[in-house]
């Protein structure tokens, strides 16, 4: 799947970190970031 592109955010950095994904632990981490920003968290600590 290809993300959009966008003028503001730059997505292909995005892409590259999900291009070779031998673990899941990367989409974990990305949800977990996502949930927080969600609820208006804009720092995250490593133990979180």
């Amino acid at each position: 799947m290809k993300l959009p592109e966008s003028p503001n955010l730059p997505v292909e950095y995005l892409a590259a970190a999900f291009g070779k994904t031998t673990n899941s632990y990367k989409f974990f981490w990305l949800l977990a970031i996502l949930e927080k920003m969600k609820i208006g968290v804009t720092k995250i600590n490593i133990d979180d």
